[in-house]
């Protein structure tokens, strides 16, 4: 938790094999990435009805009133090793975030505090309830990342007069070139 914002994370870690078709592609993204959602959606119901729970070390953890709460879903989806297009956004029942090896681990270098990290996922989450769906192309999170610590949360694609793309395309390489 950050204030409000309630993070609810789920990490699976799932080997991708390559069929050499869309099958294992489909396999991957069901037990890596649709089963992470499940289990983030399943929690969050449960978040809901609860004002507080108490941690196994035995710790209570008081929850911020119900109406106040943020909930940001993110997947940890690891094992795709960079050769899976990993699909994210709405997947049923809300927003998730999702992360691979790679995207995770430039987006804790960058975002190293609690308050950026959130930051990002508001500005994210933003973006794609304002109507943005970004589509990567042969990029990951990691390219949508750079274009927030370049642009700030309008990502560089909101103009002044608050109007968006309904679609962006995001190549790959943005991070790399940023960095």
């Amino acid at each position: 938790m950050c204030d409000t914002h309630v993070l609810i994370t789920s990490v699976k870690e799932i080997e991708y094999r390559d069929t050499g078709d869309k099958v294992g592609w489909e396999r991957w993204h069901k037990a890596a990435i649709d089963e992470s959602a499940q289990q983030i959606w399943g929690a969050e119901r449960w978040l809901r009805a609860a004002d507080r729970f108490h941690r196994r070390d035995g710790r209570e953890v008081v929850l911020p009133l119900a109406h106040e709460r943020k909930y940001h879903r993110i997947s940890v989806s690891l094992g795709g090793c960079g050769k899976v297009y990993i699909r994210w956004g709405d997947l049923g029942n809300g927003f998730v975030h999702v992360f691979d090896e790679y995207s995770l681990t430039e987006a804790f270098r960058e975002l190293d505090t609690i308050t950026d990290f959130v930051a990002y996922l508001t500005a994210t989450e933003s973006l794609f309830e304002g109507g943005v769906r970004p589509v990567f192309s042969g990029s990951g999170a990691e390219d949508l990342l750079a274009m927030y610590v370049q642009n700030g949360e309008t990502f560089g694609i909101v103009k002044q007069d608050g109007s968006t793309p309904d679609t962006v395309i995001i190549t790959e390489d943005i991070w790399k070139t940023l960095v």
